[in-house]
């Protein structure tokens, strides 16, 4: 289809994934449990400025993993990929992860496992509930325009043994939470066992890299975003960096020469 990227590339953010939690305490540590390394220094948003990045742990909220949807040609995933909060509280709407990174998807279609559990919807003094769905026996659109999702089943403080199954009802941002919902209802069904993703045990993460070659316009600023997602700081070079050095093994000579041309476009 015309106009679909040949490479994985960040579409956008995902609505509604307040209520989606991971067990491994953060998004960002489900990142870097998954990505075998940190979380980079700079951010991959250009929503500040196009020419040169920011700091990716600055400013109110630190580094965050965002929710995101990747596409290549006809394939999308839901993934996590770190930005800072400022970029990941924005209009959601806007694609503004734009540089290269790495994303970790949360969600397999194939094998119908997903990461993390969904907990449920009701907010106690100011807190998220503590309670999450253990067992989904149905979900599905409420209302005409499909703005609200239900879902029926059992949590992990209220069992088959203490009575009906729960409806809890959701906004249905975007379908994502009844697409989590209709995962794990089909998991049930084709299993026939309770999902307990409490140290996400079934699901196996792809780890993608991103909008390939795509890096700030000012050259200080790409060579340094390019130094910190370990891609060789040399110019037009998109190989990978050693990892001692900040440049790949064919510019390893070359890098005295090229902080002396920083040096002298700042004169």
């Amino acid at each position: 289809m015309a106009g679909e990227p040949s490479t994985w590339t960040v579409m956008g953010h995902v609505k509604g994934t307040s209520h989606h939690e991971t067990s491994t305490g953060s998004w960002i540590n489900y990142w870097e449990t998954h990505a075998g390394e940190k979380c980079p220094t700079l951010c991959p948003s250009n929503s500040r400025d196009p020419e040169q990045a920011h700091d990716l742990n600055k400013g109110k909220g630190g580094a965050v993993g965002c929710h995101v949807i990747i596409q290549k040609g006809t394939q999308r995933r839901f993934a996590i990929v770190p930005a800072c909060s400022g970029c990941n509280r924005q209009n959601v709407n806007l694609a503004n992860i734009n540089w290269l990174c790495k994303a970790v998807t949360i969600l397999d279609m194939t094998t119908f496992t997903m990461a993390g559990k969904v907990l449920l919807p009701e907010v106690v003094k100011g807190k998220k509930n503590s309670n999450y769905w253990i067992e989904i026996i149905e979900v599905g659109n409420v209302g005409g325009r499909g703005d609200k999702v239900a879902i029926t089943g059992y949590t992990n403080k209220y069992g088959r043994k203490d009575g009906p199954p729960l409806t809890h009802t959701y906004p249905n941002q975007a379908d994502y939470l009844l697409l989590l919902g209709l995962v794990w209802k089909q998991t049930v069904a084709s299993t026939k066992r309770t999902i307990t993703q409490r140290e996400d045990k079934d699901f196996i993460p792809e780890v993608i890299t991103c909008n390939m070659r795509m890096y700030p316009t000012h050259h200080r600023h790409r060579a340094d975003y390019k130094e910190a997602y370990r891609v060789c700081r040399v110019d037009r070079c998109h190989k990978d960096a050693n990892a001692k050095t900040t440049t790949c093994r064919k510019h390893a000579g070359t890098v005295q020469e090229l902080e002396t041309q920083f040096q002298a476009s700042y004169i």
